[in-house]
């Protein structure tokens, strides 16, 4: 298969070879190659796809800059930033699992091997197939539609057509729309070398000046602004309140009015800061609550577009299942029981870019039960998912009711934990025992941190337990919690903060200008905003300023709080936080969501004292390290017999506690209290910088 190398070797060897030509000329030549390379390939479909998609390799690294540097895209960017080329198996999953499914309930098997079969996949309807219409609005080079011609040629050879008139038949009921020609370019010439007819697939593409002045002329002036910003808007442009005549000058609109029994989609995925001003507005006044990324507007867009009975098949990043950005639209759908099917996938699904995916196929009638596969990790994941599609036994296939999720904070599709995982959400959240607040950002972290190391310690107020307390202590600095790596129980003490009255007086008027000020200072329990690799490390702070990377909650009753952070720092609490957003980020709204059932009498003391225990231990290891503000001489020392002691105890505390909880919680079944080495956050000698 074409690597990007090879691709980008082709393009530079060809641009040398032809004297250096324009880039339109440029582009002729390497695909007038890659078309030639792609004939000789078994699979011509994927090896030109990706050849297209590899030429704008450079300009897409260029793109990527300037979305570093928040640069809003202009419509020239769009799809080429948004340009991945989906793989055959996920191709495959979400049209064997809509069209193909639609096809199973008009009555014609044709060999979908990718359908998830369930009780409702029954012959059921009688329609002409003639009369199947299917969509892809983000069409790209056409590998969905591709499949779906598949499946509808042996659907007409079922029907007694024969293998040439199947093949034309075919095209008939499918149709595309892109934004980028050269795709749409692409996308013709394989459906047609193929299926040996013109498919219907057209640019969405800005008319002429003078076009649009004679459409404003006519007093249509909204559908002449929409005009003039197609480039765009594309897709997701709403025709349904424009008179029909007023579109039918052009075909390709004439598409985006219409409803589909099928519609397969790859959308672009693209975050709202990255939107031009014009894609701005326009989401933010068409599709309210859905515009967090381009990807959720297209599955509000056309969810809204299909016909009775239909089937929306897409790929999307599967944050979409989890985050409080996308809840509207995951609310949306749970409510409707929308959900046929889901695929929960694996970073590695696109070779040429790390994104989580999610495959899943909606339906526009309800489904009481949908079918949810997590395929995650494993060496062959085409194989994986065929499997998991086929087999009603496979492990990690689960049948959940909608109403399952309507329990979980934000609709969080968890599907593969328990029932008493869920039930457990009609326990009290952790914000009704812990205020939970976000910390400082400075705006400037040059001007005012320090490393504790380099600040005098007369300077430096280590007592203070509040605002009070530090203005009546006149020191300069006060301690700093930032976050840091991932670490339990005490530590990351790393920073100091410029604290004094004139830096007070510019931090109210800089960065978030010092949010949750009556916290300062307070005992508490602070957490790392980026978690590492799935863990999740809480510690005790006190005395401290606390940073936005370091957020922090405290107890209503502050004999609580050893409590909590053994919860917080337990098996059963990484879980949640896990299972609703397994990301590396770890959100003050997830925290504050999680379902609390305090441990009482005997258990609740049996925690308290264990984590105390595992603060004292941390607290020395940490005052004994190279990270320490003390001065060498003054440092706590381990032998080496007393660092082995120390780690084997706080381990077996650890595993103490995930046992009281697990139990508590009745996740037994799903979790195990054991604790490798490598969680245990203590420094395994004395480190050095």
């Amino acid at each position: 298969m074409v690597t990007p190398k090879e691709a980008e070797a082709l393009k530079e060897r060809l641009y040398r070879e032809h004297g250096q030509p324009e880039e339109k000329d440029l582009f002729r030549i390497y695909i007038e190659r890659a078309k030639e390379i792609a004939s000789s390939s078994e699979n011509c479909e994927e090896v030109l796809s990706r050849y297209f998609q590899y030429y704008n390799n450079d300009l897409r690294r260029a793109i990527n800059v300037k979305k570093k540097l928040r640069r809003r895209l202009t419509a020239e960017d769009i799809p080429i930033v948004t340009q991945l080329f989906t793989p055959a198996h996920i191709a495959d999953y979400i049209v064997d699992n809509s069209l193909g499914r639609l096809l199973y309930e008009c009555g014609y098997d044709v060999g979908a091997e990718y359908l998830v079969r369930d009780g409702a996949v029954f012959a059921s309807l009688h329609r002409p197939l003639n009369e199947i219409r299917i969509i892809d609005p983000a069409v790209g080079t056409g590998n969905l539609l591709i499949r779906a011609a598949e499946l509808l040629v042996r659907a007409y050879f079922q029907a007694g057509y024969d293998a040439d008139a199947a093949k034309k038949a075919a095209l008939t009921n499918l149709y595309g729309l892109d934004i980028d020609p050269r795709a749409v370019e692409i996308c013709r010439y394989l459906l047609g070398r193929k299926f040996g007819a013109e498919p219907k697939v057209y640019t969405l593409r800005k008319p002429s000046d003078e076009e649009i002045a004679k459409v404003r002329a006519s007093g249509e002036h909204a559908l002449a602004e929409l005009l003039a910003e197609l480039n765009e808007i594309g897709s997701i442009a709403d025709l349904g309140h424009f008179a029909a005549e007023a579109v039918r000058r052009y075909p390709e609109l004439e598409l985006l009015r219409h409803r589909y029994d099928v519609i397969l989609v790859n959308p672009p995925y693209l975050t709202s800061a990255d939107f031009g001003s014009a894609l701005t507005d326009y989401v933010r006044k068409n599709y309210p609550g859905c515009g967090a990324d381009l990807f959720s507007v297209f599955m509000s867009c056309y969810y809204g577009k299909l016909a009775k009975g239909g089937y929306l098949g897409l790929v999307c990043p599967y944050n979409w299942m989890f985050t409080k950005r996308f809840a509207p639209i995951r609310r949306a759908i749970v409510e409707r029981k929308a959900m046929v099917t889901l695929a929960k996938l694996s970073a590695g699904a696109y070779k040429d870019a790390t994104v989580f995916l999610s495959a899943c196929v909606l339906s526009e009638k309800a489904y009481e039960k949908g079918i949810y596969l997590r395929i995650e990790g494993r060496c062959d994941e085409a194989a994986e998912l065929l499997k998991a599609a086929r087999d009603p036994m496979y492990p990690e296939r689960y049948e959940r009711e909608a109403s399952r999720f309507l329990t979980v904070p934000d609709c969080g599709i968890a599907f593969w934990t328990s029932d008493r995982f869920i039930a457990n959400y009609s326990a009290p959240k952790l914000e009704s025992v812990m205020d939970i607040r976000q910390g400082m950002a400075t705006g400037d972290n040059a001007r005012y941190l320090r490393d504790i190391r380099v600040v005098p310690k007369e300077e430096i107020d280590f007592a203070a337990r509040s605002f009070r307390e530090f203005e009546e202590g006149g020191k300069k600095y006060a301690l700093y919690s930032k976050g840091g790596e991932y670490r339990k129980w005490y530590g990351n003490i790393n920073y100091v903060i410029r604290f004094d009255e004139a830096s007070r007086a510019e931090l109210m008027t800089r960065g978030n200008r010092m949010p949750s000020r009556a916290y300062y200072f307070r005992k508490g329990i602070t957490w790392t905003l980026v978690s590492s690799k799935g863990h999740f490390g809480a510690r005790l702070v006190d005395h401290s300023v606390f940073d936005v990377g370091g957020s922090c909650g405290f107890a209503h009753n502050e004999e609580d709080t050893y409590v909590i952070l053994g919860f917080l720092s337990c098996k059963v609490a990484e879980y949640y936080l896990n299972a609703l957003n397994p990301t590396v980020n770890c959100q003050v709204g997830d925290v504050k969501n999680l379902p609390y059932i305090a441990p009482e009498g005997t258990a609740r003391e049996l925690v308290d004292r264990l984590v105390r225990e595992n603060v004292e231990i941390a607290e020395k290891d940490w005052l004994s390290s190279s990270y320490s503000y003390l001065a060498e001489a003054e440092r706590p020392r381990f032998t080496a017999e007393e660092r082995a002691e120390a780690f084997a105890k706080m381990r077996s505390n650890e595993e103490k506690i995930n046992e009281i909880f697990i139990e508590l919680y009745g996740l037994g079944e799903e979790l195990t209290p054991e604790v490798s080495d490598d969680l245990v956050t203590l420094f395994a000698e004395e480190t050095s910088l």
